[in-house]
């Protein structure tokens, strides 16, 4: 991955690298945990998916802060950082994808949980977009559709 400031993450097993393309240095990351994904969101955090947790890089302190569930509710696989709103908002899912989606307020470091909601009804999350009307679009494994109102709090179903 290639972040906003040209430097170029690499990941595999169980360690991030960063190459500084300009002074060409390496900086090796170990984590006791897969890595699935790397995400830069609209504040230059690296967000880090893996095994059971979530990591945010924060490129001015330098620091990892790690999560591994959110309103005491475990992640189960592998944690994807799938989609950032107009609000920063990050929203991720875990790997099983089953019955949870959740929502991080970038702005209030604040997590919101839809933990086994009824509208996700068994099923597996594998996209998420917004439209220009700032609603949250949810693409399902079943192919399902459904469309997130932030203002209302409420999930329309589509397909």
């Amino acid at each position: 991955m290639k972040d906003s400031r040209w430097n170029l993450w690499f990941r595999t097993s169980s360690w991030v690298s960063k190459y500084d393309v300009g002074s060409g240095v390496w900086t090796p990351y170990t984590f006791n945990t897969y890595i699935w994904s790397m995400y830069e969101d609209k504040r230059w955090n690296i967000w880090f998916g893996s095994d059971n947790s979530l990591f945010k890089y924060d490129y001015v302190n330098g620091d990892f802060t790690p999560y591994t569930g959110i309103d005491g509710v475990s992640f189960d696989g592998a944690v994807n950082p799938v989609f950032e709103d107009n609000d920063w908002n990050i929203w991720v899912t875990d790997g099983g994808g089953w019955d949870w989606l959740g929502k991080y307020n970038s702005i209030t470091n604040q997590w919101t949980s839809y933990i086994e909601s009824a509208w996700l009804e068994n099923v597996r999350v594998l996209s998420i977009n917004q439209d220009n009307n700032w609603n949250i679009w949810v693409w399902t494994r079943r192919e399902w559709v459904r469309k997130y109102n932030p203002v209302t709090d409420q999930m329309d179903y589509l397909y």
